[in-house]
This record gives structure tokens, sequence and C-alpha cells, in this order.
């Protein structure tokens, strides 16, 4: 723990048994700190090592007694983590944060033997050098912020503590596209698209696509086939339950030339001849399946869609 600190002790006997503590002397005979009958601990300015003595006096008669070792040592620096934990479909490493996810960034202490500090009476403030990025909340706890992508771009979080001049951390949060990013001009109606992520959980299974309207862009929910139906601005949202949610927005628009071929086969006998097979193009493309991943298995599923 840090100096001018305080930490609550907890046992698995709270309120099943008396407790009590002492702050036993240590080698310099300088009390280092104090603890009171509710197992608050209080550290002053003087830095070195202690002991604390927990005592349980069970309801049956038997005491149980444990000491734990206490060090009192000023933060030399910070250390900042990250989660919930990103876990990719062939554990290939993420090149940025993915668009609309939320994440805690948590702030560890260390002094100067590498060992975390439970304790602190550190005031940390948190920034970004762009905005426009990310949008920044308070955590649950005064060493925790909670961070939303918002924008695709570059931005720099700042960590640094008021109390403790020069003690800072500076993170890099590259923002990108997570869901098909090939996916870069304009869809229009007719489109066929094959969505996807490398984004899993953690046993490895994918998440759920959902449409923001489905008059728009209909979106099978667990192969994210989706076929364009009208004009319009939609999201697409990718979600893996429980540990994270990522979104695309995508504009789709009128197509500006369809073209019908009538196909002329083989006539074998009259029945046949009285049938006849149109092919559509929609769009200035050659083919209306867009995307990777999903290759024939798309067309299957959108028939049945459309």
């Amino acid at each position: 723990m840090s100096p001018n600190s305080c930490i609550k002790f907890q046992t698995n006997r709270d309120g099943a048994a008396s407790l009590s503590y002492r702050v036993l002397d240590g080698p310099e005979k300088v009390l280092l700190a104090h603890i009171d009958k509710k197992g608050f601990l209080a550290s002053g300015s003087v830095i070195g090592r202690s002991t604390v003595e927990v005592t349980a006096q069970e309801p049956f008669g038997a005491n149980q007694t444990i000491t734990i070792a206490v060090k009192v040592s000023p933060i030399s620096y910070l250390r900042i983590s990250m989660s919930p934990t990103l876990h990719t479909q062939n554990k290939e490493a993420l090149a940025a944060l993915p668009l609309g996810m939320t994440v805690t960034f948590t702030v560890h202490f260390h002094d100067n033997s590498g060992d975390i500090f439970h304790a602190h009476n550190s005031v940390l403030n948190f920034a970004a050098n762009r905005d426009e990025f990310v949008q920044i909340g308070k955590g649950a706890a005064n060493n925790t912020c909670v961070v939303r992508t918002v924008s695709v771009g570059l931005t720099l979080l700042s960590v640094w503590d008021t109390e403790h001049v020069g003690l800072s951390d500076f993170v890099p949060l590259p923002i990108l596209q997570a869901l098909s990013r090939e996916l870069s001009r304009a869809v229009v109606v007719g489109d066929d698209l094959c969505l996807a992520s490398v984004l899993v959980s953690l046993e490895g299974l994918p998440g759920t696509w959902s449409s923001s309207a489905n008059s728009i862009l209909h979106v099978d929910p667990k192969t994210g086939v989706a076929v364009a139906r009208d004009a319009g601005s939609v999201t697409v949202y990718y979600e893996v339950a429980g540990h994270l949610r990522t979104y695309k927005e995508i504009v789709v628009s009128v197509p500006q030339r369809i073209v019908a071929r009538h196909v002329c086969p083989v006539h074998t006998s009259f029945q046949e001849a009285a049938a006849s097979t149109m092919v559509v193009t929609v769009g200035h493309q050659s083919s209306n399946l867009r995307g990777t991943g999903l290759g024939g298995l798309a067309g299957a599923l959108l028939g049945v869609v459309v």
C-alpha cells in the first residue's frame, strides 16, 4: 500500500466469527500503520514493512490466527490493462479496436520492485486528444475508465495522477471497422452481401448478426448473409453475447442500371418450349454477390430470404 492510504481487511469468517486485529511492531519499532476494530488499515507517511495479526474467535470455542505482511512503499509506475479480452478465429492480433465497442481500462500501480498495490491514495484523470473518436466515462472504481469507440480514426488516451507529479502513461487507440471492411463501394438494391467478422467468443463460437431495418437490408442472424431490399441507410450489428457489440453503417442506393437478358435453352419437346428463362443484372458490376467468406452458400440462402 502507498503512504497515507487505507484498505479494508476481509476474511472468509466475516459475520461468522468474532474478529480482532492488531499491528505488530516492525524491526525498526516504528508504527507504519494502524488498524481499527472493523479491519480498516490506514498507513502513515513512513515507508517500510510491518505485520498485521488477525484472530477469529469461533462460537464453538476454537481460535484461528493469521499474520499478513504489510508493505508501505511509494508508487513508482503505473500499468494499464483493458477488458474484455478480444478473441479472433485464428488467434490473429487485431490492428485496432472495433468500432462501436465499449471497453474498460484499469490502471494498476507498482513500486520499484514490481509489486502491485492493493491500496493507494492516487486521484486519476483520463482524457483523449481526439474527442470525436471516443467517449470517455468514469468506471466503477477510481482506477478505471469506460471508453466507447464512436468513429474510425486514431486517438491517444492519457492517464495521470494529480497527487504524484510525473506519474502518467499514454495508450494509442486506433479504431477501425471490424465487419467486412472489403465492402467499400456503394451497395445497391438487389446486392447479396456476405458479412464477416474475425471476432468470436472465448469458446471460438461466432456472434449473432442483426439489422436496424430488415425492410432495407435483411440479415440472417447466424451466417451474416444479407440481401439489399430497398434504398436507405441501415446499421448492421454483430454481437458476441455478454462480451462485445460492434456495428457497420451501410447505405443502400437505387441501382442506375438494370439489364434483363433472355436465355434460350435447347428445346427437346413442346412442353419445354413453353418455359422461358430471364437473367437480370442489377448495377454496373458483373456480379451482385458482395463480400467473402461464404461463397456459394450465400446464393442458396438468399434464394430463400428473397
